[in-house]
């Protein structure tokens, strides 16, 4: 008896490797946006004006900003020990501690000339979020996480 053979295809690998494609995004994961590709802005946006940028030594010092908060179940309030910070499409990261504390610290650079960048906060058995860091004065940035 002959077996069917299917041909392979670069759609069937990559269903095989990846999984079949998610139809729609889960409600509440991302910025909220009302049209595609919309730019979040601060309350004084007027203010920001875009500089034109010096030419970067390699050999300067970084600067560096510090993002601290608390990360709390929203079901009860309590801390959430080990969540996980990412700024998206970069290499910093931070964890939070026993009381659900965390020092998220990145390169200014980031965000400097008006622009913004986001952090995704996940932790197991609980829906990410997304955070907009943006210059500004200090300030602690406390997220509830709710359960999946």
């Amino acid at each position: 008896m002959e077996e069917a053979t299917i041909p392979v295809t670069m759609e069937s690998e990559a269903r095989r490797i990846f999984g079949r494609p998610r139809l729609a995004t889960r409600a509440g994961a991302g910025p909220q946006a009302t049209r595609p590709m919309q730019a979040w802005l601060p309350d004084n946006s007027e203010r920001c004006t875009p500089r034109e940028l010096a030419p970067v030594s390699s050999a300067d010092s970084t600067q560096h900003g510090t993002v601290v908060g608390r990360i709390y179940r929203q079901d009860n309030g309590r801390p959430l020990a080990g969540a996980h910070l990412q700024m998206i499409g970069t290499p910093y990261v931070a964890f939070t501690d026993g009381t659900g504390e965390y020092r998220f610290r990145f390169d200014l650079t980031l965000v400097d000339n008006c622009r913004t960048q986001y952090v995704r906060v996940t932790a197991a058995g609980y829906e990410s979020r997304l955070l907009v860091v943006v210059v500004g004065p200090s300030r602690s940035e406390d997220v509830r996480l709710r359960r999946r």
